[in-house]
C-alpha cells in the first residue's frame, strides 16, 4: 500500500492485503470465487471465452525508445513555438518546447560533447524544416565547421555579427522568422573586438521590440556563466527557462528550477534532458539525428 508505515505488511496468506482509509492502513482479504486449486483452470477458461466475446482490445502500453529519433517526430515539426526537442519521460508523448516564448532559449550541459552535440545539431536541422523560418549560425568553437555552410560562421566574428545585424533590422518588419543559434556563447568577449561587441549590445538593445527574431545559446555551464553580469544579457534572459541536458541538473544555477524532486536529482539514463519553463521542469529523452547508436 502506498504510503503504509515502514514495516507494515499483510499476515502471509493468499489474498491478504492492505486498504487506506483516512490515512490508516486496513487489512482485507480478498474473497475467492472457486476452490483454491481449481483456480487457475478457470482463469484460463475465462480469459478464453473473454478473448473469443469482445472484439475491442486495450490500446499497447507506450514503452519508451532505447533512442529517440528524428524521423519519429517528423510529423509534429510545426512552428518555432511547437518544436519538439524528445520524448517525455512522464506521457511517451513528443515533448514540444515553444522557441518563442522568451527571445533568447539557453540550451546548457555541464559539458558539451557526444549525444549532447547531436541534439544540437539535430535541433538546427529541424529548424530549417519549418517553414518561413531562417537559420543563422554562429559557432564560436567550430563545432560544425564540416557541416554547415550556409548562413554559419565560425570565423571573422565582427563581420558576422555585423551581417547578422544587418539582416535581423531590415528584416524585422516581415512574416519570415529568424532564429539564431549561437553555440560557445560565453567566449562571446574574447572573440570579438570592442566594434564586435557594440554590435552585441545593438542587437540585444533592440531584440525587445523586434517581433520575428529570436535567439538559442548553446554553451557548457561553466562558460556561460561568464554572459551573467552584461546588462544586455540580464534584459533579454529568463532565468527561469531553458533546457539542460544530462545529469547534474541539480547543481547548476543559471535555470531556475521549482521543486526538483530528490529521484529527478539523482536520475542518469542516456540522452537525458530537462525542459524548463517559468521554474516547471519536465524530464525527458532528448532526440537525435538517424543513425545513431544507442550506446555512442
Amino acid at each position: 500500500i502506498m504510503n503504509a508505515p515502514k514495516g507494515l505488511f499483510p499476515a502471509k496468506f493468499f489474498g491478504r492485503g492492505l486498504f487506506e482509509v483516512d490515512g490508516t492502513a486496513l487489512e482485507f482479504q480478498t474473497a475467492y470465487f472457486c476452490d483454491r486449486k481449481n483456480m487457475v483452470k478457470i482463469v484460463k477458461s475465462a480469459s478464453e471465452q473473454f478473448n473469443t466475446a469482445y472484439k475491442h482490445r486495450a490500446l499497447p502500453i507506450v514503452v519508451m525508445p532505447d533512442v529517440v529519433y528524428a524521423s519519429t517526430l517528423n510529423d509534429n515539426i510545426d512552428s518555432l513555438n511547437n518544436m519538439p526537442i524528445g520524448i517525455g519521460m512522464l506521457t511517451k508523448e513528443p515533448l514540444l518546447y515553444d522557441f518563442t516564448l522568451n527571445k533568447v532559449t539557453p540550451i546548457l550541459a555541464s559539458k558539451f560533447g557526444g549525444e549532447k552535440i547531436v541534439f544540437v545539431k539535430t535541433l538546427i536541422d529541424m529548424f530549417k524544416k519549418i517553414d518561413k523560418v531562417k537559420v543563422n549560425i554562429i559557432d564560436f568553437t567550430k563545432t560544425f565547421e564540416e557541416v554547415y555552410k550556409e548562413d554559419y560562421y565560425c570565423d571573422n566574428f565582427d563581420e558576422a555579427l555585423a551581417s547578422l545585424n544587418n539582416y535581423i533590422m531590415s528584416n524585422k518588419k516581415k512574416e519570415e522568422k529568424n532564429i539564431n543559434v549561437i553555440i560557445g556563447v560565453g567566449l562571446l568577449k574574447n572573440k570579438l573586438s570592442e566594434k564586435g561587441i557594440a554590435i552585441i549590445n545593438n542587437i540585444f538593445n533592440n531584440l525587445p521590440s523586434i517581433n520575428n527574431s529570436y535567439f538559442v545559446f548553446v554553451d557548457s555551464y561553466s562558460s556561460y556563466k561568464n554572459l551573467q553580469t552584461e546588462i544586455w544579457y540580464q534584459s533579454n534572459i529568463d532565468s527561469a527557462s531553458g533546457i539542460w541536458l544530462g545529469e547534474d541538473v541539480g547543481n547548476q544555477m543559471v535555470i531556475g528550477i521549482n521543486n526538483l524532486s530528490l529521484e529527478d536529482r539523482k536520475n542518469m539514463f542516456p540522452y537525458i534532458g530537462f525542459s524548463v519553463i517559468k521554474g516547471e521542469y519536465r524530464v525527458f529523452k532528448h532526440v537525435v539525428e538517424d543513425g545513431v547508436n544507442k550506446d555512442e
